[in-house]
C-alpha cells in the first residue's frame, strides 16, 4: 500500500505523536483517556490522507487497549 518513504514517513510522524501524548501526559498530569488523541494524531491523520486520498480510520477505544496491554504485559514482565 505504501513505498518505502511513503512507510518510514508515517512512522516518523506516528512516532512524534506518541512523543506529543506523552509529553501531555506529563505536563496536564493526566490519564490517557484525558487526552485529547484526535488532536494530537492530526498530523499522522493529515500525512495519511495525503497519500492515500482516504479518512483515517480512528478508534481512540483501540488506543486505550493497547496502552492498558502493554502496561499488562510490562506488569508481568516485572513480577
Amino acid at each position: 500500500m505504501f513505498n518505502d518513504l511513503e512507510h518510514d514517513q508515517l512512522s516518523n510522524i506516528y512516532l512524534q505523536c506518541l512523543v506529543e501524548i506523552k509529553s501531555f501526559r506529563k505536563v496536564h498530569n493526566v490519564l490517557l483517556d484525558e487526552v485529547p488523541l484526535n488532536k494530537l494524531y492530526q498530523p499522522f491523520f493529515e500525512l495519511y490522507k495525503q497519500f492515500t486520498q482516504q479518512d483515517c480510520v480512528f478508534e481512540p477505544s483501540e488506543v486505550m487497549s493497547r496502552h492498558q496491554l502493554s502496561r499488562w504485559k510490562a506488569y508481568k514482565h516485572e513480577n
